[in-house]
């Protein structure tokens, strides 16, 4: 909702992190959820898309306590031994930072901290979040076919929300999205399906 990044000069980035207090923390899940309810009513499922893909404990027990049913946070996989290597070296430097209340995102079918459920997409739709310029169909339908080459079983998208930042952008992701569905035959699965196979 806010999306400041408040651990920036640490190294690190976070808007739900250690640096912030509960009530802090609470105010801003409490300002969120209120827009969601005043625009969507009771049709949206209270899943929490963590800002800068990580959050802390204390984020957790808020979020249960205002009956959040699960979490999406990105998930890539990674391609080769060098891919891999990399994502073993954040994955214990997440493991290390963790005494300071710091949670990395989760794959699918886990429970952050075994209580949340975590449903993750694998594909964003924007590609340099330095520039925070969205991806374009052709660098998509790569990155899908890629993607389904490699088995993945479920095809999560994050839309983020620079790609919503003007109605042309919006317009053409959601073509793009269509255009996907149709060509590969996918079909959408609610999340709340997909919480119920987790839990």
């Amino acid at each position: 909702f806010r999306h400041e990044d408040y651990l920036q000069q640490h190294g690190w980035h976070g808007e739900f992190c250690r640096l912030r207090t509960r009530a802090e923390q609470a105010r801003d899940l409490e300002m969120g959820a209120a827009v969601m309810d005043d625009l969507l009513g009771d049709r949206w499922q209270r899943i929490f898309v963590p800002p800068f893909n990580h959050l802390t404990r204390c984020t957790v027990d808020l979020l249960l306590g205002m009956a959040y049913r699960g979490l999406s946070t990105i998930h890539i996989p990674p391609r080769g031994a060098r891919q891999h290597l990399s994502a073993t070296r954040r994955y214990w430097a997440y493991r290390a930072y963790r005494a300071g209340g710091f949670l990395p995102a989760h794959r699918n079918g886990y429970r952050v901290e075994g209580r949340l459920p975590c449903v993750s997409p694998v594909l964003d739709m924007v590609a340099d979040y330095g520039s925070s310029s969205p991806r374009m169909p052709d660098e998509l339908d790569d990155r899908v076919e890629q993607l389904l080459s490699d088995g993945i079983a479920m095809l999560g998208i994050m839309l983020h929300h620079w790609v919503y930042r003007d109605v042309a952008e919006a317009d053409v992701a959601l073509q793009w999205l269509r255009r996907t569905a149709e060509r590969y035959d996918l079909q959408p699965v609610p999340v709340s399906r997909l919480l119920e196979e987790i839990s």
